[in-house]
């Protein structure tokens, strides 16, 4: 007698819960088994094509001994479509990902058994995430900063000018054509004309910036140097040597950016300041509210997002760091991967979070939320190309904003029910 039914219909049963993974016990009865092989096996000799018959024409016998594999992959397939639906529908299981089955046992005259595991998403009931203790560090917009901020206008805005001088230093730019030579040879794609050096650089090839210290314009050098830890000699012929020029802190600077003076000009950057700093404020509170928020709720997570979480943050820190075209040393991959795991985790422990707690204070996105956000980023569009993405943007992903929308309203709240502590 089978465990699970006498029916002839399949029976599962739940085996082991670990986590977000819970494998089931399936066993399909003999008599639907058989049934499904006599389908496959029709239908497989409807497609057959063997040797001294036409196809299709192959009898049964025939396509079952000389088919037994193709036959076997069939049946499987069919009752595994049939059986592991049902069986989740049974458990009220709401798979994340494809489930998995394993230790599947078939012989003929007997039942098709077999489990699987089914990834689900975790129970969570939020907990102690009202009032959670934060600091609340405020942040001034200083003079120090403002000035900081105009020298990098000044620098964004410096031109280079011909220096009076005849011979190049380390305060200078310079043009040069070169060659690399190993051992006297030219070295193949080791030349250049009329290339611009940066004196003050530190990423030059070794020995050149040095080498070309008191070099005259016009002169030209054989400097003893290395590329790539290999010796060479760069032969150069310095064409012109030239200063950086930073702009005049005044009105005509101020006009040359689109202010009217000086004073506006400082007005625009301050509020800018300060705006900057309310943000910076703003963010550190709610990473104290989401580290509170995740040391009291710990639970597992479903892999499967893990993985695509930690995808991403991975494929956004390669670009950070190396450039879009750029892809990891070998083995330096797995090592960023292990220490950016945890950081994956909390994300999607977050994300449960946030929702477990807008379903118990009842917050909802409604479409009123919706129409504002998106007139609220139609303002900051700048020309009618981005105002029409952004547009469609809202209207074929109302989802995702929605979802945007949620966490936001939901992080709101934690704000406002915090014990919040000035600094």
């Amino acid at each position: 007698m089978s465990i699970f039914s006498t029916k002839e219909q399949a029976g599962s049963k739940k085996i082991k819960e670990e986590g977000c993974l819970i494998t089931l016990q399936i066993e399909v009865p003999a008599e639907k088994v058989k049934e499904a092989t006599h389908t496959a096996l029709i239908r497989l000799q409807s497609q057959a094509r063997l040797p001294g018959f036409r196809p299709g024409k192959a009898p049964i016998e025939m396509v079952q001994q000389q088919l037994s594999g193709a036959l076997r992959e069939r049946v499987v397939d069919q009752l595994l479509r049939d059986a592991v639906p049902k069986a989740c529908e049974e458990h009220k299981l709401h798979p994340l990902s494809s489930p998995q089955v394993h230790t599947l046992s078939m012989e003929e005259g007997k039942p098709l058994s077999f489990q699987v595991d089914v990834e689900v998403p975790p129970k969570v009931q939020a907990k102690d995430y009202k009032k959670l203790p934060v600091t609340r560090k405020a942040y001034a917009a200083s003079d120090e900063e403002l000035n900081k901020r105009l020298q990098e206008l000044r620098e964004g805005n410096a031109r280079l000018e011909k220096s009076a001088k005849d011979a190049a230093a380390k305060d200078h730019y310079v043009v040069l054509d070169y060659q690399v030579l190993d051992n006297g040879q030219p070295l193949k794609n080791g030349k250049g004309q009329d290339e611009l050096l940066d004196m003050s650089a530190t990423d030059a090839a070794e020995g050149l910036v040095e080498g070309l210290v008191g070099v005259k314009r016009g002169e030209t050098k054989d400097i003893p140097g290395k590329l790539k830890d290999k010796a060479v000699v760069f032969r150069v012929t310095l064409k012109e040597i030239k200063e950086k020029v930073l702009p005049k802190l005044d009105d005509e600077f101020s006009k040359d950016l689109g202010y009217a003076s000086m004073g506006e000009l400082q007005g625009k950057l301050k509020a800018l300041l300060e705006e900057e700093a309310k943000h910076k404020s703003e963010k550190e509170l709610i990473g104290q509210l989401e580290e509170g928020l995740l040391k009291n709720n710990r639970f597992a997570v479903p892999p499967s997002l893990v993985d695509s979480t930690l995808e991403r943050m991975m494929d956004r820190l390669r670009r950070q760091v190396m450039g879009p075209k750029r892809d990891w040393p070998q083995g330096e991959r797995e090592k960023v991967a292990e220490k950016l795991r945890p950081k994956a985790e909390d994300e999607v422990r977050l994300s449960y979070l946030l929702r477990a707690i807008a379903d118990a204070e009842k917050i909802t996105v409604t479409d009123q939320d919706h129409d504002a956000e998106k007139a609220r980023s139609l303002e900051g569009a700048e020309n009618d190309e981005q105002k029409a993405n952004v547009a469609r943007f809202f209207d074929e992903q109302r989802d995702q904003v929605a979802a945007m929308l949620l966490e936001r309203k939901t992080v709101d709240f934690l704000k406002k029910s915090a014990a919040i502590k000035d600094a």
